[in-house]
């Protein structure tokens, strides 16, 4: 690997497709990971582009798989902010849908994994991770969405460990507290 990194980073375009040959499921699977699969093609091919242009910040080959993964992290954090941006954030539940949801918790007829199933409320919590200021949506979801442990993601941030745990802390509330305007009247307390 060191050698096509060197000739890559010299501008050779046969050395870099093997790098991308090489290294190419890798960056699927971690797009898909952060964006779900419908989006990680598109996002690995715009990621490849990226390395081929900051290929030359590569000073140790030995790192190039962290390097990559960082890299591979922050676009599609960006990506994520991006598209948080251009989201309606004003979207409400339909009222019936909230009678149903409001019955089934007050009969308790139903288990808390038969509300969290609701196609609407997973599109509520993924909209409101992505409100979320910084990458604490982003964390949130490697966390408890691909169920990465915090070395792993620790790895994949380039975060130190305390500091990850510190963000995904406060994610939590500041997820809590967004989620709260939507389910005050329903007066449910934990």
């Amino acid at each position: 690997m060191e050698t096509l990194i060197a000739k890559a980073k010299a501008g050779d375009r046969e050395a870099f497709a093997k790098i991308v040959r090489e290294k190419q499921r890798l960056v699927l699977h971690l797009a898909a990971g952060y964006l779900g699969w419908r989006d990680a093609e598109d996002a690995a091919q715009v990621i490849w582009t990226v390395v081929w242009r900051k290929l030359w910040q590569v000073e140790d080959p030995h790192r190039f798989d962290q390097w990559l993964k960082t890299l591979v992290f922050h676009h599609c954090l960006n990506l994520r902010k991006a598209r948080a941006r251009y989201r309606n954030r004003e979207a409400q539940l339909a009222p019936e849908s909230w009678l149903s949801l409001a019955e089934c918790v007050a009969a308790d007829s139903c288990t808390l994994e038969d509300l969290l199933v609701s196609r609407e409320l997973r599109s509520l919590l993924s909209r409101e991770l992505d409100a979320l200021p910084g990458d604490y949506g982003l964390l949130l979801r490697m966390h408890y969405c691909n169920d990465l442990n915090y070395r792993q993601i620790a790895e994949l941030s380039g975060l130190p460990q305390s500091t990850l745990k510190w963000r995904l802390h406060q994610g939590r509330a500041l997820l809590k507290s967004s989620l709260a305007k939507h389910f005050a009247y329903l007066d449910i307390r934990r």
